[in-house]
């Protein structure tokens, strides 16, 4: 599922419509062909859904996926009256093309099963607090509100991703973790860190952090941390800063361990990077500092 959270950082969703719904005993919807995307999230009381031929039985903790083109037919148990979040969507994936210039939008199927039962409580709490603040955006006529209902969507979808990881240690609970500790990473970059310091930090083993850390983000704690060390970095660069500045600017004493790093991470010598103009312009670097 890495790459269907990794497919989030490109795709442009279109919120439709948004909806916290509280059914009657009578409640029931069909559809005979949706020409949007749907997702529930259903949080008390029990539903038949059908999508096209597949009829299951739907329970508090389930989240549902209809695509476009499906049919659809919902009804509630009458004895526990269904509640559920929903979202109608559509969406696209905007490509760049380096060689020609220009945008295509394209389209790749969202991963995401009919039924999936969010066993962890942590981010079955998590899903609920973010549908309702959707929901709430919604309906709040602010502005920029399409802006945000697209973040708090986007959060909503990575979240479902995360959960279906087949793995015991990454839970939500290990989740928050890591990303307290990828938090102090960004304030504390230009420090020595070791594994060791963040794993005490964390409250476990250095080789249950490591693990736990990978199993999130992809990337080992050193890998990530040096990340964020080369990225500072090239704006350093681009501001200006003597490639020897900028080492120790980003946690390098050694100023070729720094350079042989960056190299490593970037594809070109801190140097060479300095020295080649950003996009947007040809503006050189010294004028850029005598600015300053």
């Amino acid at each position: 599922m890495d790459s269907a959270r990794n497919l989030l950082q490109n795709i442009f969703f279109d919120i439709g419509m948004v909806i916290n719904r509280h059914t009657s005993a009578e409640w029931r919807y069909t559809e005979k062909k949706l020409t949007h995307y749907n997702i529930m999230f259903v949080y008390d009381g029990e539903g038949v859904f059908i999508r096209n031929d597949e009829k299951r039985i739907v329970r508090s903790g389930d989240f549902v996926f209809y695509r476009s083109g499906d049919s659809r037919s919902i009804s509630t148990n009458p004895d526990r009256l269904l509640k559920c979040y929903g979202v109608n969507f559509t969406y696209t994936v905007p490509i760049f093309s380096n060689s020609t210039g220009e945008w295509s939008l394209e389209h790749e199927e969202l991963p995401i099963d009919f039924i999936t039962n969010i066993k962890d409580e942590y981010i079955c709490e998590k899903l609920m607090s973010l549908f309702d603040k959707l929901f709430r955006v919604h309906i709040s006529g602010i502005g920029l509100k399409n802006q945000e209902e697209r973040k708090i969507f986007v959060d909503i979808l990575d979240l479902y991703f995360f959960s279906v990881k087949k793995d015991n240690d990454i839970n939500y609970a290990n989740k928050i973790r890591i990303e307290s500790i990828i938090h102090y990473m960004t304030v504390h970059f230009a420090e020595r860190i070791s594994v060791e310091e963040l794993a005490a930090q964390s409250g476990v083993s250095v080789s249950y952090f490591v693990r736990i850390f990978k199993g999130i983000t992809n990337q080992t704690p050193i890998t990530y941390l040096n990340n964020i060390r080369m990225n500072k970095a090239k704006q350093l660069l681009a501001d200006g800063c003597s490639v020897m500045e900028t080492a120790e600017m980003t946690g390098f004493s050694d100023i070729y361990y720094f350079s042989r790093t960056f190299k490593k991470y970037v594809g070109v010598s801190p140097s060479l990077y300095a020295s080649t103009p950003m996009p947007g312009g040809s503006i050189d670097i010294n004028k850029r500092r005598n600015k300053n």
